[in-house]
């Protein structure tokens, strides 16, 4: 599938794209295949004692090989299969916007996954493109970008329509990694989009809802709208 598809019924189907972290997850995953030989060599006559309950037991060193190769290469599998397969991300047609997450937990996980977001445009007050707080590889500190879906019932908090100014200038984030400045209810709606797909959403939503705004709150103190590209003449 092209990153961006209007098919015949008039629906744009747009997939996300392949990002710096992504390569470097493939090569990383790429390098542990090529060590792995020879991290099974280097330990295959040996044994590892460990205690079990009350008795020491011991194992064959080579197992090790398999087990590191395992955990090395899952996370970037199912990081990657996703993107290699161009699932798609958004889908946006006349009546509604439906967001899906990198591995959907309903429906069919092939042909129809069940949308972890589904909102009518009718429903829908802004879409936004921010930037979850992360750790990747469970260590390292890290952005991952998202595209989110404000509706015109959400609030703030939860006593609280609109974030004060000092909340609105605010870099701070919580725990659950959304910039203070955003919703509570914003990780919900949101999913993962590169920053190189806002355009093409911000294109599909005009031809269909063009008072519908796409906003870009990457940084604080700042929402421009983002427009859809320019068509060269």
């Amino acid at each position: 599938m092209p990153p961006s598809t209007p098919p015949a019924s008039g629906e744009t189907a747009i997939a996300d794209r392949f990002g710096v972290f992504d390569w470097v997850a493939l090569a990383l995953a790429l390098a542990l295949l090529a060590w792995a030989p020879f991290l099974i060599a280097d330990v295959a006559g040996e044994t590892v004692e460990y205690r079990r309950g009350v008795l020491d037991r011991e194992s064959p060193g080579w197992i090790a090989g398999p087990v590191v190769i395992v955990l090395g290469l899952v996370w970037p599998a199912l990081r990657l299969i996703p993107l290699a397969r161009r699932m798609t991300a958004v889908r946006i047609d006349a009546e509604r916007i439906r967001l899906y997450a990198e591995f959907p937990t309903g429906g069919n996980f092939r042909s129809h996954p069940a949308a972890r977001v589904d909102a009518l445009w009718s429903d829908v007050d802004r879409l936004v493109l921010w930037r979850l707080r992360v750790k990747r590889f469970g260590f390292i500190p890290g952005w991952r970008p998202q595209l989110g879906v404000v509706t015109t019932a959400d609030q703030y908090g939860v006593s609280q329509k609109e974030p004060s100014r000092r909340q609105r200038l605010s870099e701070d984030v919580r725990r659950d990694g959304v910039p203070v400045r955003l919703g509570h209810m914003m990780k919900a709606r949101s999913v993962k989009l590169s920053a190189s797909r806002a355009e093409d959403v911000a294109a599909a939503v005009r031809r269909v809802a063009p008072r519908v705004a796409l906003v870009d709150e990457r940084k604080a103190g700042t929402s421009p709208n983002i427009e859809p590209p320019r068509l060269s003449s």
